[in-house]
């Protein structure tokens, strides 16, 4: 059964044994909407999704009532986002026939626990807080650049301390609200690295040995076992690598075969600290 995910509605398609359409239908994308459709199907039922925004949930719902979730990845599927007479529907039913029929080609993925992804939702908080305060600091040092002045040098952390007696005296009123707010997120960002570095210590102890790498602290080593999952004990180096962002370049033409160095495919929340 393929499960085209939207933010507010799913399609859904239901094969038969003979590949054949023998229900289409929508849904809301709720708990309370999937819940009960997804325990009226035969034990066992494949449903087949896209990452995205819903997945992780629905994924979890799907097993959690006794169906197989097949989660498979966007890019992987050419047959769906780079179709010309592309909608839900049409979506749901590809789902439901790749899916059935080749099921490896979708790149499956398996989400991470509930557990840690509230986790790593610590670590994405803090992330969106710096990204803010990085922006502010910015505006406050081109701002008062503008005047021929210049703010000295510092840490993110010191700036709303530094700032503050620097700024030009006919610039204070509009730039030392922002002061205020950059001074408030760096409060904030000091408590969410506190409880990284409680969730460090007493649930991924695999942090420790990262850490052990210069420049390594407690959020990169933290967001690291998070996004590739080694805490379980599984997977090998080359897969960390793939996971992580690191492939070699490959190219194949008739005989030849070359491969060459290592391109780098960020992770944005692993690539900023």
């Amino acid at each position: 059964m393929g499960l085209d995910v939207g933010d507010k509605i799913c399609h859904y398609c239901v094969l038969n044994e003979e590949a054949e359409v023998v229900e289409r239908g929508k849904l809301k994308t709720t708990p309370a909407a999937l819940q009960p459709w997804l325990e009226g199907l035969p034990g066992g039922t494949r449903v087949v999704l896209e990452t995205g925004t819903h997945s992780s949930w629905i994924s979890r719902l799907i097993e959690q009532v006794g169906q197989e979730a097949l989660v498979g990845q966007p890019r992987k599927m050419p047959q769906i986002y780079a179709s010309k007479r592309k909608n839900d529907r049409r979506d749901a039913e590809k789902l439901a026939r790749t899916g059935r029929l080749d099921p490896n080609s979708m790149g499956p993925i398996r989400h991470r626990s509930a557990e840690q992804q509230a986790d790593l939702a610590v670590i994405q908080a803090r992330d969106a807080l710096v990204q803010v305060r990085t922006q502010l600091i910015n505006t406050v040092r081109g701002l008062v650049k503008g005047t021929g002045e210049r703010l000295r040098g510092c840490s993110a952390p010191s700036f709303a301390r530094q700032a503050e007696a620097q700024i030009p005296q006919r610039l204070r009123g509009a730039l030392l609200p922002l002061v205020s707010q950059i001074r408030s997120l760096s409060e904030q960002i000091e408590r969410y690295d506190a409880e990284v570095e409680k969730l460090a210590q007493k649930k991924y102890p695999e942090t420790e040995l990262l850490r052990q790498v210069s420049g390594v602290g407690p959020v990169t080593s933290l967001a690291f076992v998070l996004t590739v999952g080694i805490g379980g004990g599984s997977g090998t180096a080359g897969t960390w690598d793939r996971s992580w962002g690191w492939c070699r370049r490959r190219m194949s033409r008739g005989k030849a075969r070359r491969s060459w160095g290592s391109a780098k495919r960020a992770i944005p929340i692993c690539g900023g600290y």
